[in-house]
C-alpha cells in the first residue's frame, strides 16, 4: 500500500499521501453519541497530533477500547511498524490459548510499577517481562508459556514499552473473544 502511494505521489508531484485510521470499540449499550466521540478520539490519536516530532505524526493506526466497565485502553503505532501484523499475532496467541489472561494483567501492573524505567532501562523491562512470563502456565494451566513466545514478548516490551505491549495484548484479547464468537466457538472462561 505504501509503495502504491509513493508511486502515485511521484505521478502527481506531491508529497506521499498518508493513511491514518482510528478504530473505536465500545459496548453495545453505550449511547451512540458516546461511541461517535470515541471514534473521533481514535481518529485524532491515529493522526498523532500530540507528537511534536513530525515523523511520528500521521500515517498511524489507533485502537481505543472502552468496555462497559473498566478502564479505557488506547494504543497507537505507525503503519511502517506493522501494528496490523502484531495484532494478528496477538489475537492468534489468545485464540490458541498460548498466553493466560492473568499474564497480561501482570505485565500491565509491572508497567505501572516500572514506569520510571521506561527510558534508558530497556534491559530491565525485558528481564521483568521474561520473569513474569516464565512463571505463567498456558493452555489453562496445562503447559508453560513457550520460550519462543516469552522471547517475542520480551523483545516487544523492550521495543514498544511494557505498557504499550500490555495494552495491545488486552485489546487483542477482546478481539480474540469476538473472533471466537464469530467462528461459533465459545470464548474461554
Amino acid at each position: 500500500f505504501a509503495e502504491a502511494l509513493r508511486a502515485l505521489s511521484g505521478q502527481v508531484g506531491k508529497e506521499t499521501p498518508t493513511l491514518s485510521v482510528g478504530i473505536a470499540i465500545g459496548h453495545l449499550l453505550e449511547p451512540r453519541g458516546r461511541l461517535l466521540d470515541l471514534a473521533r478520539a481514535a481518529e485524532k490519536l491515529a493522526k498523532g497530533v500530540k507528537f511534536k516530532d513530525k515523523a511520528q505524526q500521521r500515517d498511524g493506526v489507533a485502537l481505543i477500547l472502552e468496555p462497559h466497565s473498566g478502564a479505557t485502553i488506547e494504543v497507537r503505532d505507525r503503519w511502517d511498524n506493522k501494528p496490523d501484523e502484531r495484532f494478528a499475532k496477538w489475537v492468534d496467541v489468545h485464540l490458541n490459548d498460548l498466553l493466560p489472561d492473568k499474564a497480561v494483567y501482570d505485565l500491565r501492573e509491572a508497567a505501572w510499577e516500572l514506569a520510571w524505567a521506561q527510558k534508558g532501562h530497556a534491559h530491565l523491562i525485558e528481564c521483568e517481562t521474561r520473569r513474569i512470563l516464565s512463571r505463567k502456565q498456558a493452555a489453562r494451566g496445562k503447559e508453560q508459556v513457550t520460550k519462543d513466545l516469552r522471547n517475542k514478548l520480551a523483545d516487544e516490551a523492550k521495543r514498544l514499552g511494557l505498557a504499550t505491549l500490555a495494552n495491545e495484548l488486552l485489546i487483542a484479547r477482546r478481539l480474540a473473544e469476538a473472533a471466537a464468537q464469530a467462528q461459533g466457538r465459545l470464548a474461554k472462561t
